[in-house]
């Protein structure tokens, strides 16, 4: 998510060497996931212009100690990013992992982190200062969509209703929670790398299944 007046993207649990910790206990993903997503933040910042980034918890996926190619990939990525404020909102997989956000230069800090008068939080259920808004991440909201022959396919999404909006998930290999909205909320759909709103009917549909 870019926030125009901030000058600011959010990312929600990008989960950084989820697939390698796969790879090690024997499930067969591919390599290269680390590469696709740091490509795919650094676009962003150069389409956006954005001059902060702030990571909504969940950055890295395991508690162990990472690869050295892995940290190595990491570290050289942020050197080409210096110019960049970079937060992290500490989420339930990030702990024991603060020798590696010393090394990234990332700004550390505890949930809610109030930016602009919004909560940014990891937990959706977060308690914030009354009537403040909160955008936050972990659930890994998704949707399931009626496709051919009455398939359904699960695709991400960010879900916003009176209180919280959350957003998907950024990692790859993160699976994903479906969401049954009501009616008062707002559905965006993520798909092919495009963003497209579910309203009415659309929206009725996907919270009946």
């Amino acid at each position: 998510m870019f926030w125009p007046s901030q000058q600011a993207i959010l990312l929600a649990d990008t989960h950084f060497g989820k697939a390698a910790t796969f790879r090690n206990e024997g499930i067969p993903v591919p390599a290269g996931t680390t590469d696709v997503m740091l490509q795919k933040i650094s676009d962003t910042i150069e389409k956006t212009q954005a001059q902060s980034v702030y990571f909504l918890g969940d950055f890295c996926h395991s508690f162990s100690r990472y690869e050295k190619d892995f940290v190595s990939e990491l570290t050289n990525w942020r050197e080409k990013h210096q110019h960049i404020d970079m937060t992290l909102i500490l989420g339930n997989h990030d702990l024991g992992q603060r020798t590696l956000f010393h090394k990234l230069e990332f700004t550390v800090v505890e949930e809610p982190l109030l930016v602009g008068g919004v909560a940014l939080c990891h937990y959706p259920e977060t308690v914030v200062p009354q009537d403040t808004y909160k955008l936050a991440g972990h659930i890994h909201p998704s949707v399931s969509l009626v496709g051919g022959v009455d398939s359904l396919t699960k695709i991400p999404c960010f879900h916003f209703n009176e209180t919280v909006g959350v957003l998907p998930a950024f990692g790859e290999f993160t699976g994903t929670h479906r969401i049954k909205p009501e009616p008062s909320d707002h559905v965006f759909a993520v798909a092919d790398d495009q963003v497209f709103s579910l309203v009415g009917a659309a929206q009725a549909q996907i919270a009946a299944h």
